[in-house]
């Protein structure tokens, strides 16, 4: 999941910045290209609580991962370019932040899988 996050996250910088510096507003196509990469990586969020969170925290997580889902293709249908590009700059992007995050406190250090 972590190459999967990685390609997101270029994927995603690709697109806003098409749109953002270059003010390319025709980036609906590539928006639909990357469903497929976008629904495997929010899938790894739904197939259980592996990141050492509460079941609360986990379930209110659930339901943001389905509302950016949500989201994402209710602005893919209605080819809504601002919308679509909140989505991937505020939604994904922060379930790839998330997900980095939970990597830093779930797993182990180069130093703690040293063998003496």
């Amino acid at each position: 999941m972590r190459a999967l996050a990685a390609e997101l996250r270029g994927e995603i910088d690709g697109i806003c910045i098409e749109y953002h510096y270059f003010k390319n507003e025709n980036v609906i196509e590539k928006a639909k290209e990357i469903i497929p990469t976008i629904q495997k990586f929010c899938t790894g969020f739904l197939q259980g609580n592996s990141y050492g969170i509460s079941e609360e925290e986990y379930q209110n997580l659930q339901v943001f991962v389905i509302d950016v889902l949500k989201d994402y293709v209710a602005a893919i249908e209605q080819e809504d370019v601002v919308w679509i590009i909140d989505t991937l700059d505020y939604g994904l992007r922060e379930l790839i932040e998330l997900y980095i995050d939970c990597l830093l406190y779930t797993s182990p250090s180069p130093r703690d899988t040293e063998r003496s």
